[in-house]
């Protein structure tokens, strides 16, 4: 009997030994790491306090269906104890032992499996901002190594070299006279600096950002947010620009503006962003191998109806295989040489968890492509404390 518990506390999944009550008798060790509860703790609380679809009024009902089926399954969402909610497979067997009822749950994370994707998805987008980051310090490192600021020494070793006669130097000397014109000049050069320069920065710091934005999704396992404030679907779309300025501006690529300035959406920030700038990087490597020159990448914003707005990229590249098409999306599928077939099919996803669609369209070979991302203009994430009113089908 020892040697069977010692099995189960180290089991892989949460295991939970239930009573008719729906109070945990029995929790393993996987159970209290998921959980985040003590083993004291977790005995001391029922079911309904980890499964956010099953309250404590709804109990009484479901223990009710439980013999009539004996061994089960359904899905739920389970909450721990510091309230982060996440997605749970939960397989349920019924015994009675001493005249009493009890329920054996294993629970498995429901995203477990798809931790190796997300990480390597996050990798490969990381890629692509880091890309842009490096550019931008690059050209910030430029600006200092050959800024006009460092002519400032030669006039003050002319200035040293006349400090006894330095009236007369600049009033009747031809170099004397040069000096208040080329500090006139040599100012206005040196602010023009630091304006691209601070541009520059800010750009480093939005990629940077971004960045931390994807690192933070990822680490909360694909736990839902809410985003309640309307953003403009220009600032989106330009600051994914911004995010892949290395892919766009090192290929010599003309951007081209549609934009439906009034459009704005509720959404996640984070994930639109990923998307876009996953697209606009696609589009700049599609011109690259397809031309040589008139390289344009267009980018379009409008809305279908009031519900809903369409975000396009559209260049005029290489172009997609009619028979590729309907393979675009899948993951691991690649024509580019060095690819890894994860951007697209990465992106197709965090379209669908935005409530959204992304597809394709290209006429062969030659002719380009449009990826066209659809958003709702409101998209309102699943609340944590909210329940779903329609029964789950996988229960009894």
């Amino acid at each position: 009997m020892t040697t069977a518990i010692s099995i189960v506390n180290r089991a892989p999944e949460s295991v939970y030994l239930v009573d008719e009550q729906g109070r945990f008798c029995y929790v393993n060790d996987e159970a209290c790491g998921v959980s985040g509860y003590s083993r004291e703790e977790l005995l001391s609380l029922r079911i309904s306090d980890l499964d956010q679809d099953l309250s404590i009024q709804d109990w009484p009902a479901f223990w009710s269906e439980i013999p009539k089926h004996c061994t089960f399954s359904y899905e739920s969402w389970h909450r721990t104890k510091h309230g982060q909610v996440f997605p749970v497979e939960v397989a349920v067997k019924y015994f009675e032992c001493n005249g009493r009822g009890f329920i054996l749950d294993l629970v498995s994370d429901a995203t477990r499996g798809d931790r190796e994707e997300l990480a390597t998805t996050a990798i490969h987008d990381i890629g692509n901002v880091l890309n842009g980051l490096k550019v931008s310090t690059s050209r910030a490192l430029s600006m200092l190594r050959y800024s006009k600021a460092s002519s400032l020494t030669r006039v003050v070793d002319l200035l040293d070299a006349h400090t006894v006669d330095m009236a007369a130097f600049i009033s009747a000397d031809p170099k004397g006279k040069q000096i208040p014109i080329f500090l006139k000049n040599l100012a206005k050069q040196i602010a023009e600096e630091n304006m691209e320069l601070i541009a520059e920065l800010r750009g480093a710091t939005e990629k940077v950002e971004h960045i931390r934005s994807i690192v933070n999704r990822h680490q909360d396992r694909g736990i839902f947010c809410d985003v309640t404030e309307p953003v403009p679907a220009v600032e989106l779309v330009e600051a994914a620009l911004r995010i892949a300025t290395a892919a766009v501006e090192s290929r010599e690529v003309h951007v081209i503006r549609r934009f439906e300035q009034t459009v704005r959406i509720v959404t996640d920030t984070t994930k639109v962003l990923q998307i876009l700038v996953n697209l606009i990087t696609n589009a700049s490597q599609a011109l690259e191998q397809g031309r040589q020159t008139d390289r344009k990448l267009t980018l379009q914003i409008r809305s279908e109806d009031a519900r809903r707005v369409q975000i396009s990229v559209a260049d005029n590249g290489i172009g997609i295989a009619l028979e590729n098409l309907p393979r675009i999306f899948e993951p691991g599928f690649t024509t580019r040489t060095g690819g890894h077939g994860l951007g697209l099919c990465g992106s197709a996803r965090l379209a669908k968890e935005l409530g959204g669609d992304l597809r394709v369209t290209s006429n062969g070979l030659g002719q380009g492509a449009v990826f066209t991302l659809e958003l709702l203009v409101q998209n309102v994430a699943r609340s944590h404390d909210s329940k779903d009113e329609t029964s789950n089908p996988h229960r009894p």
